[in-house]
């Protein structure tokens, strides 16, 4: 497994409005993606995912969290926002998977091929989806191990 070393830097010079957030030098951390690569930069009331060229915002939305680590080999990272769980694309901005969970789980290991399960818990119950947001367990299991047994 190799360990790559995330560069977290302050983002000079460059202005980012967020409603009435205006943040001069902002944090972020540069993340790759299987197409591309983008930043996340923290706000202190929030985050938003930056292009990382033009240090532009790929979508008009202030996030709770971020889950991007592990996530190399697809196109598609874990946020949270008004309290749900989704999936979008950091490059287009794109919402794969709307904001529907309660809460989310994912296994780093899983992701080295591209092809890995997201667990996912609505109402106390759960299920797994796919990177691309398809569902591979509907969400009516009361427990998934990490072996995938489920408690019904």
């Amino acid at each position: 497994m190799q360990i790559v070393e995330k560069r977290v830097n302050p983002i000079s010079g460059v202005v980012l409005s967020y409603g009435h957030h205006d943040v001069i030098n902002a944090f972020s951390v540069f993340e790759v993606s299987k197409s591309g690569s983008y930043l996340i930069a923290d706000l202190g009331v929030g985050f938003v995912i930056l292009n990382e060229k033009s240090k532009k915002v790929v979508i008009d939305t202030l996030f709770e969290d971020v889950v991007a680590q592990g996530r190399e080999f697809v196109d598609s990272i874990l946020v949270k926002k008004n309290g749900k769980w989704g999936l979008i694309n950091p490059l287009t901005g794109t919402i794969i998977c709307d904001f529907i969970f309660d809460d989310i789980s994912q296994i780093e290991e899983d992701f080295n091929n591209g092809e890995g399960e997201i667990t996912v818990y609505s109402n106390c119950f759960c299920g797994k989806i796919d990177c691309d947001g398809h569902i591979i367990l509907p969400i009516i299991y009361d427990e998934i191990s990490s072996r995938g047994r489920v408690k019904y």
